[in-house]
């Protein structure tokens, strides 16, 4: 009974097992049998090192269970064992020191503390820093750095440009500094930039030499007469004057040569007639007044009168001119007769009631000198008076000299007023006069044109806004932008002829894009009687073109200059009812001023028949005064309120 409840309890031990899938029976072996409870090794696995056999479990009656609990080997790791099994331990995973963890950093302390042979090599190349520390590890801190290091203070700017460059005229040098016990001193004698003068130098210390605009102070002595002022530029490391006339000698020509505010003053010279030497005087580009005596028709006064070597030939003389002698008592007592020129005695003079002259004498005896003595005067020509404005004065006799003509009107220069200033029996006959006009304005905007480009809007709005109120029409044609039909800087009607407002408020929406610059290509449109731009020319106003750039001649077309001169040598435009005009100052029948580089005004000049008043500086746009004397030329034409 025991044996068979033993059995019953080993059956249900290997069924518990078998359902937990943990053992499995064996083959019995029959070779020996085993108790429950006795533990194997199996044959697989090993027991080198960390790793152990599996193992297997007498369940009793010579049955096992299935090989379990192996340690099998692993990665080597550096713990002392040997992990993966092979009898060595800790190989290949100990650095070069022979020691776990990472390859020991060497350090400067005289030892080879990575264990690669060397003593403190890593610091060898090492720099000397000033930081009180043996950086390169020699026993010395910061040694060496007792001399001058270049340097620059904080916040210098790293865009600055030294004169260490060989390239470089940069006036910028960097300073120095020293190491002291483990810091550095300020940095003394440092250079930095200036502003920047024409002086042959990089002031700013930019990279670029004299590259400021000196387009902003007029010079020059006087825009008085001829002169003109000019403009200061570098030119060559120089500041020199450009644009600009100085006066020069006065000569006989009515201009003011040495622009002093007069013309032809104190000019004279040596004159000479049959009767001898003189000087004569320039008045208004003529030599006149010659102080050399003429000869005169031959009188009795004992002289050459005439000049030809003889006295008094052909005449009888009583007497010599200039001889007197008494004459009777007459009413205001003894008088005198003169010797006339014709070698006679005169009358009886001086004491005889006369018509009162102005001679500080009481010629007609009734004790009251020079009384109610006036005469009509006129200091111009006489025969101009009650011509226009010209009236003549008064002249009144004191002391025996008569005083200056007063309350006379004499010729002025005609202006824009209904009248004829001038008494020339016209009036408003300016030399160069225009009623109504149609001005267009013809500006490159291509990029080199940025410099000038605010000035020309600036000095166009301020004298065209004048003109607010009257029938004058202005316009604006563009060349050198990228904005017309084909991208070429082809001439385009930007604004149609309009009033004064809408002209000024057209102006601040101008910029400068582009870089073609078909000038000439430009003034054979405008001049063009085809008007293939389309302007809206009047009948009854004459047109004016205004062309404002900075560069040579250029033609997209293959122009010429012919080309231009077909349109400009007869006005064909709507307007030009002028053309005849003789008083035209330079018998140019188009109205075209021009704004051009300094190198290309010649080339202009010729193009448009020698106007050379025409023609200005682009550089005096720059400064304001200089471009109002420009624009005063060409607004002076216009009459602004007649």
């Amino acid at each position: 009974m025991k044996h068979k409840n033993a059995t019953m309890v080993l059956n249900l031990l290997i069924v518990a097992f078998c359902f937990l899938g943990c053992v499995k029976t064996t083959t019995p072996d029959t070779q020996k049998s085993c108790e429950i409870g006795d533990i194997r090794d199996c044959d697989e696995g090993t027991s080198t090192g960390v790793c152990e056999k599996p193992r297997q479990t007498c369940l009793g009656d010579n049955i096992w269970t299935v090989c379990s609990s192996e340690i099998r080997p692993s990665r080597e790791i550096c713990d002392g064992l040997d992990n993966d099994c092979d009898g060595e331990v800790d190989e290949y995973v100990k650095n070069a020191c022979g020691e776990c963890g990472d390859e020991p950093n060497e350090v400067c302390d005289g030892l080879d503390n990575d264990c690669d042979g060397e003593i403190d090599e890593r610091f060898a190349d090492l720099p000397e820093l000033c930081n009180g520390l043996d950086d390169d590890c020699d026993g010395i801190e910061d040694e060496g750095l007792t001399k001058r290091k270049e340097c620059a203070p904080e916040g210098a700017g790293d865009w600055i440009i030294y004169n260490s460059d060989p390239n470089s005229r940069s006036i910028c040098t960097l300073g120095w500094k020293t190491c002291d016990t483990g810091e550095w001193s300020e940095c003394f004698e440092w250079r930095g930039p200036e502003p920047e003068i024409c002086d042959g130098w990089d002031n700013d210390c930019n990279g670029y030499v004299d590259e400021i605009e000196f387009y902003e102070n007029p010079c020059g002595l006087t825009s008085e007469g001829v002169c003109e002022l000019g403009i200061e530029a570098c030119i060559a490391s120089e500041m020199v004057c450009v644009g600009g006339t100085d006066p020069e000698n006065e000569i006989c020509d009515a201009l003011d040569n040495d622009c002093d505010g007069l013309s032809d003053e104190s000019l004279e010279r040596q004159c000479e007639t049959a009767c001898g030497i003189g000087v004569e005087f320039c008045n208004n580009g003529i030599w006149r007044s010659c102080t050399a005596p003429a000869p005169v028709m031959e009188i009795c006064d004992g002289l050459d009168n005439d000049c030809d070597g003889l006295i008094d030939e052909e005449i009888e003389c009583d007497c010599e001119l200039g001889q007197s002698q008494p004459c009777p008592n007459t009413p205001c007592g003894w008088g005198i007769k003169i010797c006339s020129s014709d070698g006679t005695w005169g009358d009886c003079q001086g004491n005889i009631p006369q018509s009162e002259m102005c001679n500080n004498h009481d010629d007609n005896c009734n004790e009251i000198i020079d009384e109610d003595l006036q005469l009509t005067c006129f200091d111009g020509d006489f025969d101009l008076v009650g011509t226009g404005l010209c009236e003549a004065g008064i002249s009144i006799c004191e002391a025996g000299i008569w005083g200056p003509c007063e309350d006379q009107i004499l010729p002025a220069e005609e202006s824009c007023d209904g009248l004829d200033n001038d008494c020339d029996g016209a009036i408003d006959n300016l030399e160069r006069y225009f009623e109504k006009v149609d001005l267009v304005f013809a500006i490159d905007v291509s990029g080199s044109m940025d410099v000038f480009i605010h000035a020309v809007i600036d000095g166009l709005a301020t004298y065209v806004a004048s003109l607010e109120g009257t029938d004058h029409k202005f316009g604006v044609v563009l060349f050198g932008s990228n904005q017309d039909p084909f991208g070429l800087g082809e001439p385009f009607l930007y604004l149609q002829l309009t009033d004064v407002n809408s002209f000024i408020d057209s102006l601040d929406r101008i910029i400068t894009q582009g870089s073609d610059e078909p000038s000439v290509d430009t003034i054979y449109e405008l001049a063009n009687p085809a008007n293939n731009l389309q302007i809206a020319w009047r009948s009854n106003a004459t047109p004016i073109l205004v062309l404002i750039g900075d560069e040579n001649l250029q033609s997209q077309r293959g122009l010429m200059i012919s080309d231009i001169q077909q349109w400009t040598e007869v006005c064909q435009l709507p307007g030009c009812n002028n053309a005849t005009n003789e008083n035209w100052l330079d018998g140019d029948p188009v109205e075209l001023f021009i704004w051009a580089g300094a190198g290309f005004m010649n080339a202009w000049s010729e193009t448009i028949y020698a106007a050379g008043q025409r023609v200005f500086n682009i550089l005096r746009m720059l400064s304001e005064e200089l471009l109002a004397l420009d624009l005063e030329l060409i607004f002076k034409e216009i009459c602004i309120d007649p």
